[in-house]
C-alpha cells in the first residue's frame, strides 16, 4: 500500500515538472519569435509628435550580427535605412542616428565604418557623411544628426552604412573568430 502511494506521489511530481517544462518551452519559443520579428521587421512609425511623424525603414532590420570574418579591403556588410517625414508645422524635426554596440570582441578600432546619406527629396539636412573609415570600439557611436525643415510631406533621407574589418600590415590573427553585434537606433532630437 505504501509503495502504491509513493508511486502516485512520484507520478504527480513528475507530471507537475513536465507541465512546468512545457510551459517554459512554449513561452521561450514565443519570446524568441517575437524578438526575432522585432529586430528584423521594424517599419512602424518610431517617432510621432503632434506636429509631425518620422518613420524608419531598415533593409534587413536594424540588427547587425557578424562572426567569422576575415580581413579585407571590402565591406563585410552594408546596411541601408530610410527616414521618412511628414510635418504640418514650420518647426524643424531633428533626429540622431546611433550605433548601439551590443557585443564587440574585436580589438579596439579593428572594425570600422563609413556612412553616406542621400537627400531623396532635397528637403532638410542630412547627417554629415563619414567617407574616411572610422574605427569602432566597445562604446556606442553617435553617427550624426539630420533634420527635416518646415512643412514636408513624405520627405525621405536614405543612408548607407558600410562596415569593414580592414586588412592592414599588422598581425590580425587575434581578431579571427571574434563577434561584432550592433544595432542602428534613430531617435528624436530637440
Amino acid at each position: 500500500m505504501i509503495l502504491i502511494k509513493t508511486i502516485l506521489i512520484i507520478n504527480k511530481i513528475l507530471t507537475f515538472f513536465i507541465f512546468i517544462l512545457l510551459m517554459l518551452l512554449i513561452s521561450g519559443v514565443t519570446y524568441s519569435y517575437f524578438m526575432a520579428d522585432f529586430f528584423d521587421n521594424e517599419n512602424e512609425p518610431s517617432i510621432v509628435a503632434s506636429s509631425g511623424e518620422m518613420d524608419f525603414y531598415y533593409n534587413g532590420g536594424p540588427l547587425i550580427t557578424i562572426s567569422d570574418i576575415a580581413p579585407s579591403n571590402d565591406p563585410f556588410i552594408t546596411k541601408t535605412f530610410t527616414i521618412n517625414a511628414n510635418n504640418t508645422t514650420d518647426e524643424e524635426m531633428l533626429y540622431q542616428i546611433n550605433l548601439e554596440i551590443i557585443d564587440n570582441s574585436f580589438e579596439q578600432n579593428s572594425i570600422s565604418y563609413t556612412l553616406k546619406g542621400t537627400n531623396l527629396d532635397n528637403k532638410g539636412i542630412l547627417s554629415t557623411d563619414v567617407l574616411t573609415k572610422e574605427g569602432i570600439g566597445k562604446e556606442d557611436v553617435n553617427l550624426g544628426i539630420g533634420k527635416f525643415i518646415g512643412k514636408v510631406t513624405n520627405a525621405a533621407h536614405s543612408y548607407e552604412i558600410k562596415f569593414y574589418f580592414y586588412r592592414d600590415n599588422y598581425n590580425q590573427l587575434d581578431d579571427l573568430g571574434k563577434i561584432f553585434k550592433a544595432n542602428i537606433n534613430i531617435e528624436s532630437k530637440k
